[in-house]
């Protein structure tokens, strides 16, 4: 470009000068292409119709826009933290196609070396993500620093297209505490041992003698069980959210005691030709509505955390499917928030709530402010969902672990006898309050090594309240 600019000549430069420019134009090749429209002092000097120092122009400043744009587009990563080299794009395409965005992330640290690196998810104009894959330190984060960090914009957004007025989709404000208050005594001792434990105690029961059925019928074949121990965990999470069975006998009592039912081999029976020594697949019972609307809610979540939450929300609210969905919750839960608001007033007594949505409403109530159904509906189906979306994995890798480690399986059946001899000695199985008061604790040991290292929740991603 300076050497085009310089065949605009100066006259009072005289000759020798336009003969060094024009000679430089033909060493570079251009002195025979450029059209001479003018002559000066009886020389021709090249120059082009204006086209040429036009386009010139305006590549030079798409060049210094392309510039411009990658240094203020490109993420500003911060000190001392591993990262990628710094390009436009970031991460975003590889978080794109990630099928399993946690686990990218992990392979991330891994191909690092380090616990610590940050990526850049969102692109251009995005800010740095930190992604610690530290077990200890990271719960020393969420413990001892909460007050530094706050949910994260895309976390809320993940949750408020189907919980607007759950405390998870909110950030850490005056309502978001209110919100939590009213669920503070649902990990009391008193309403775990006298509400959680025997509606738990009883929907085991339930998959205990499906298994035993399922057992007879498969004559030694194994069969899958996760669909067993899904079912066992939407059956006791409808149960501790939503009540029921201590003061009805429809509704919700219907749905959680329609658990595992003892179930038929497909294709005429387990001894079906050609079963062999496989498995034994048996026919599932129909799943209530709500159910059904629980794992739609489940996928929906995990979809709308793979990007851009409020367009999935958004499209997803004109589909059938989804507005069936929501209907059938809103129609479960309102119905059953107004048998327990109606239930409240019947006599004096004070006694323990029923459910999760009993208490919640009990203490709007006693707070002095009113129950706000749609407040108490999201939190509680907040609960129901994270519930069903958690329990089943650590079940299913506990189970899996037991089924490997048989010395563990062993040792471990050996101490719960031992703890509970006298319900062995009668032939019976340990009531609820013998399993509430007996310590056992290899038990108690197994169950922190499961937590530790399939935990319910494998990640978070609070966002630092610093600049």
């Amino acid at each position: 470009m300076l050497v085009l600019c310089a065949a605009s000549l100066d006259v009072a430069r005289g000759k020798r000068r336009l003969d060094d420019r024009t000679m430089i134009l033909n060493l570079l090749g251009l002195g025979d292409s450029l059209p001479f429209i003018f002559r000066l002092d009886g020389h021709r000097v090249p120059t082009t119709d204006l086209a040429v120092p036009s386009a010139v122009v305006v590549a030079a400043a798409l060049v210094l826009a392309v510039c411009g744009f990658y240094a203020v587009a490109s993420p500003r990563p911060l000190p001392g933290i591993p990262r990628r080299r710094r390009i436009v794009l970031a991460d975003a395409i590889e978080a794109l196609l990630a099928r399993d965005v946690p686990r990218w992330m992990v392979d991330r640290t891994a191909r690092s070396g380090s616990d610590m690196v940050q990526i850049s998810p969102m692109g251009p104009l995005g800010r740095p993500v930190v992604v610690l894959a530290n077990d200890a330190e990271a719960r020393s984060i969420l413990l001892r620093r909460g007050a530094d960090f706050d949910v994260a914009g895309l976390h809320g957004d993940i949750f408020r297209g189907l919980m607007p007025r759950a405390a998870i989709a909110r950030p850490t404000d005056a309502e978001h505490r209110r919100i939590r208050r009213l669920t503070r005594d649902l990990m009391a001792p008193d309403f775990l041992s006298n509400v959680s434990a025997p509606k738990i105690y009883a929907e085991v029961g339930h998959v205990v003698d499906a298994w035993r059925a399922k057992a007879g019928l498969a004559r030694g074949r194994p069969w899958d069980a996760a669909p067993d121990i899904e079912r066992l965990a939407l059956g006791v999470g409808c149960s501790l959210m939503f009540g029921g069975g201590g003061r009805d006998g429809e509704g919700t009592a219907g749905l959680v005691r329609r658990g595992p039912e003892p179930p038929l081999p497909e294709h005429g029976g387990s001894e079906s030709a050609g079963l062999g020594d496989g498995p034994a697949v048996f026919r599932p019972a129909p799943l209530p509505e709500v159910y059904a609307a629980c794992r739609y809610h489940s996928r929906a979540l995990l979809d709308a955390a793979r990007g851009a939450p409020r367009l999935y929300y958004f499209v997803a609210g004109f589909l059938p499917r989804w507005k069936r969905a929501r209907a059938a919750v809103d129609a479960f839960v309102g119905a059953r928030a107004e048998a327990l608001s109606g239930d409240a007033g019947d006599d004096g007594t004070e006694s323990y709530p029923t459910s999760h949505l009993e208490a919640v409403l009990r203490r709007a109530s006693s707070d002095g402010r009113g129950a706000d159904p749609g407040t108490a509906k999201d939190e509680v189906y907040s609960h129901f969902l994270g519930f069903q979306d958690t329990v089943p994995h650590v079940i299913s890798w506990a189970v899996v672990c037991l089924g490997i480690y048989q010395d563990v399986q062993r040792q471990l059946r050996d101490r719960l006898r031992a703890v509970h001899a006298r319900a062995g000695a009668e032939g019976r199985a340990p009531a609820v309050a013998e399993i509430v008061d007996g310590s056992c604790p290899l038990l108690d040991a197994f169950v922190h090594e499961v937590l530790r290292c399939r935990p319910p929740i494998s990640s978070s991603s609070p966002r630092s309240g610093r600049a």
